[in-house]
């Protein structure tokens, strides 16, 4: 089975597809597939984001390119929306008379398409409807996610298949007791992540011996108005960083008791994976698809507002550090038994098998 991975970035400030693609790629690859990577920006995988190197062939050039070099696919696996490339691969999927499969990564959530409502409700009529009806799957990465695509009324059949987590091999050690207790945040400073709500939230809640740290990328100048915010409610206890990668990344990991991840709009979440894998447990919101976290006792699921942020913040910060501790060690076992990446490969090689034998 030959099948070609294509993704608009590799990038680490990309977001969570320029982790989780190359990452199913190379978990596909050592199951034995003949796997193909092909960015449209010629980003290589980031080798920061994976930790154990890519065994696939990474592609350079055009789609068209692509393809020729790699040689034609049995499954084309694309992962977003919007972008001309998109376009393209369709077409030469159609062409070739290839399986493709789309991953819309979020493109397709409720908040995503309040952004550029009138162009993208153009392309939609225009295009983009089509080539997804036109696809032989779509893959949703959550429940979540399904069901907004099921609202759409595509023709094409969706199957929900989660994205991997990777496990550190070394468990998490309960902390000292005079240490200050830290709350993270890791991810792109966007509106979308809720920053500001969070910001507000921790001014009404903060607990003697907490401190705050928001680590991501900026985007188009969001961290001016995070500091801003800061600045404006004389928060001292928030501290922000620059985007963390590799080690840095999971150093704050094993410093923190706390992450949070006040979102508004997520397909996955992949890095409320990341922080249960570390052993800490999570405080998310209802637009995250990762509501189990109460009823697996690893964190808290509330609204993506002030009140409801702030009402889960309280409940947390007043947790003790041994409460917190056993619901980290709830949350690691979790994704060590249903996120393993092999799991979720073996997965990906029933769905596209179904495609190629009908």
């Amino acid at each position: 089975m030959k099948v070609l991975f294509c993704v608009g970035s590799l990038r680490a400030e990309f977001g969570g597809p320029a982790y989780s693609v190359p990452r199913i790629a190379d978990t596909l690859a050592r199951m034995g597939i003949d796997v193909g990577l092909w960015s449209r920006d010629q980003s290589a995988p980031d080798l920061r984001n994976l930790r154990t190197g890519f065994r696939g062939v990474y592609l350079r050039g055009s789609e068209s390119d692509a393809i020729k070099k790699f040689g034609v696919p049995d499954i084309l696996h694309d992962n977003g929306m919007w972008q001309p490339f998109h376009i393209k691969l369709a077409a030469l999927a159609k062409k070739n008379r290839i399986n493709r499969v789309v991953s819309p990564r979020g493109m397709l959530e409720p908040w995503a398409l309040k952004t550029k409502r009138v162009r993208k409700a153009v392309a939609w009529q225009l295009y983009q409807k089509g080539t997804l009806n036109s696809a032989a799957l779509i893959h949703a990465t959550s429940i979540m996610e399904a069901e907004n695509l099921f609202r759409l009324n595509l023709t094409t059949p969706i199957e929900v298949i989660p994205n991997g987590i990777d496990c550190p091999e070394l468990g998490r050690r309960l902390g000292e007791n005079e240490r200050v207790r830290k709350a993270i945040f890791v991810g792109r400073l966007t509106p979308k992540k809720g920053l500001l709500e969070l910001i507000r939230a921790w001014s009404n809640s903060v607990v003697t011996g907490w401190e705050l740290v928001i680590a991501g990328p900026d985007e188009k100048g969001f961290r001016s108005e995070v500091e801003a915010e800061v600045s404006r409610l004389r928060v001292s206890s928030i501290t922000l960083l620059g985007p963390v990668y590799g080690e840095q990344k999971e150093a704050l990991f094993a410093a923190a008791d706390l992450f949070v991840f006040p979102s508004h709009s997520e397909n996955f979440g992949l890095v409320v994976g990341e922080a249960l894998s570390h052993g800490v447990p999570v405080l998310t919101t209802f637009g995250v698809p990762w509501e189990e976290v109460e009823s697996k006792g690893c964190g808290w699921s509330v609204t993506a507002d002030v009140p409801g942020i702030t009402a889960g913040l309280r409940a947390a910060l007043r947790t003790d550090r041994r409460t917190l501790w056993e619901m980290g060690e709830r949350g690691r076992r979790w994704m060590i038994r249903d996120f393993d990446w092999n799991w979720i490969g073996q997965r990906f090689v029933r769905a596209y098998s179904r495609l190629l034998s009908s």
